[in-house]
């Protein structure tokens, strides 16, 4: 694509577009792009006017702008799918807290669960304080993933954290993937 723009050109631009073909390989694509490069008073430009939803290529269906919207957070009376809009469960701490396989979330949250006793412990015996916590912690993003949420209910909780079987949820990690996740307010909620 050339985007030129000239400083005599009164009015709306006129916009000029050539594709490459479809699916083709890389190499074909440089192919057509080297004999285009030889010949660029040959190439066979079309021109393009932007819909009202200013698109220039692609242009979309106008029949979209009838469908029934998942949301409008503008306009409270527009029919909608959903009502409410959220994150959804943050964990911060995905890599730990979702999987496949039920089995492999289990052993990914227990060795979790495992490192964050094992600091509260340290904090227990005065080893790891507010003032030293960044220094303290461990740096492994194998056992656990900090933040800061995660290292102030270190420094106040007081009771070692299990793994159990009743917080384990099915899930939809991104739509159409369902996985397992592990649904716990202390260790995997932001």
């Amino acid at each position: 694509m050339f985007l030129v723009k000239r400083k005599d050109k009164k009015g709306l631009a006129k916009i000029h577009y050539k594709a490459v073909k479809d699916y083709a390989t890389k190499e074909e694509k440089f192919a057509e792009l080297r004999e285009w490069e030889e010949k660029p008073d040959q190439i066979e430009w079309q021109e393009i006017t932007p819909n009202q939803s200013h698109d220039w290529i692609d242009q979309g269906v106008e029949e979209f702008e009838s469908f029934v919207k998942l949301g409008d957070k503008r306009n409270k009376h527009e029919i909608t799918v959903f009502e409410q809009y959220s994150l959804g469960l943050a964990t911060n701490r995905d890599t730990y807290a979702y999987n496949f396989s039920r089995d492999e979330l289990k052993k990914h949250m227990e060795r979790l669960i495992s490192t964050f006793n094992e600091h509260l412990e340290r904090v227990r015996s005065g080893e790891i304080t507010p003032d030293n916590v960044e220094e303290k912690v461990g740096k492994d993003q194998r056992k656990i993933k900090w933040d800061s949420s995660l290292k102030d209910r270190l420094l106040r909780l007081r009771e070692k954290q299990a793994y159990t079987e009743e917080k384990v949820y099915p899930a939809f990690y991104r739509p159409f993937v369902p996985m397992w996740v592990y649904f716990d307010r202390v260790l995997t909620v932001a």
